[in-house]
């Protein structure tokens, strides 16, 4: 299920993901998540990165 995988990257439980319950993930646990997920990215797309995804989609709109 999808929200096992996230809970599972971001080192917290399903219940917290979902409700709320128990304890978040530590901010380290997500930096580090999310720093996996851009050399995740970057590694699959290696466009330059000076346009952040962010600004490029919305000047597309």
């Amino acid at each position: 299920m999808i929200l096992d995988a996230f809970a599972s990257v971001l080192g917290c439980s399903v219940s917290w993901l979902a409700c709320g319950e128990g304890e978040p993930p530590t901010k380290e646990t997500v930096e580090a998540a999310v720093a996996r997920a851009r050399a995740q990215r970057d590694a699959a797309d290696p466009r330059p990165s000076s346009t952040p995804p962010s600004s490029a989609a919305s000047k597309a709109a």
